[in-house]
């Protein structure tokens, strides 16, 4: 028995957050815009198997599954498995990965990991650990900056911002970041059907920087982009700081999704001090 898999299209997002409300997921990739967002350049396509939402993409050209999404994802893992003998899954939770350890081959994916964050930690930036990004955001203030939040209206000053960033950037000369720039737009353009929300740093009247996200679940946010311009030092401490505070007081976590093996970006994030890394698995059958 094969999976009738299908695209993921606007259409199905209430199925999805049907799925998720009951049975919330801590991984970022797991919200419904990421996956819309990216839906092309990772080719997702899904099912539903024994009630359980299944997610497929690919990673380098190589398809795999995604944790399925239900009340039991262990035996539905086992199932397919069964049906797809050969095929792996990634980015599969530490508490599901633990119970199939004795039938697969279970590894650590770190450079999928998500980096969780106090929501008050980054509105406060409390202590010494903090001195550095307050200095920057001291710094950023003698620009003058106002903050204004994503609406229908900003949409197109956003739109234009992410071309000037992506000019500045080379993105079409880099893989990822042209993947990155399509799912940019993908949320934008689409922005008034989703459940996002943002916010934009305004120097000059022009916006010079933003921060994009959702609710992952009841407790959390994730921030699926930011982006500023590096010609106004300390614009990325303010953007997160700005962002920070416009999160609903409900939350008390931003997930801010992962590093993916960029040192550079690796370095930046630990800058911050998570409260948590949210762990991913790879699941592959043994040899």
């Amino acid at each position: 028995m094969m999976l009738n898999l299908k695209p993921v299209t606007l259409q199905d997002k209430d199925l999805f957050d049907q799925y998720l409300r009951e049975y919330p997921l801590l991984g970022s990739e797991y919200a419904f815009t990421d996956i819309f967002n990216w839906r092309n350049s990772k080719e997702y396509q899904f099912a539903v198997l024994e009630n359980h939402l299944i997610l497929t993409a690919k990673h380098e050209g190589k398809p795999y599954f995604m944790q399925p999404i239900g009340r039991n994802p262990v035996s539905v893992v086992r199932k397919i498995a069964t049906i797809y003998p050969d095929q792996m899954f990634m980015r599969i939770e530490e508490r599901v990965a633990k119970q199939l350890d004795s039938e697969f081959k279970v590894e650590h994916d770190p450079d999928r990991d998500d980096y969780l964050y106090s929501v008050k930690d980054l509105i406060d930036f409390p202590g010494k650990k903090y001195d550095g990004k307050r200095n920057f955001i001291k710094r950023f203030e003698t620009y003058n900056p106002t903050v204004c939040s994503l609406t229908t209206e900003r949409v197109k000053e956003f739109l234009d911002f992410q071309d000037r960033w992506c000019d500045s950037k080379d993105c079409g000369d880099d893989t990822y970041l042209s993947s990155e720039n399509l799912a940019v737009k993908e949320m934008l353009m689409n922005f008034d059907s989703l459940d996002d929300f943002g916010i934009c740093v305004v120097i000059n009247g022009k916006i010079e920087g933003f921060a994009i996200g959702e609710p992952l679940n009841e407790t959390t946010i994730v921030e699926h982009f930011e982006k500023g311009n590096t010609d106004f030092e300390g614009i990325y401490p303010y953007v997160l700081n700005s962002f920070a505070k416009a999160i609903p007081s409900k939350y008390t976590l931003l997930n801010r999704e992962q590093d993916i093996g960029i040192e550079g970006l690796r370095k930046s994030k630990l800058s911050y001090h998570p409260v948590e890394m949210i762990k991913k698995y790879i699941i592959t059958p043994k040899l």
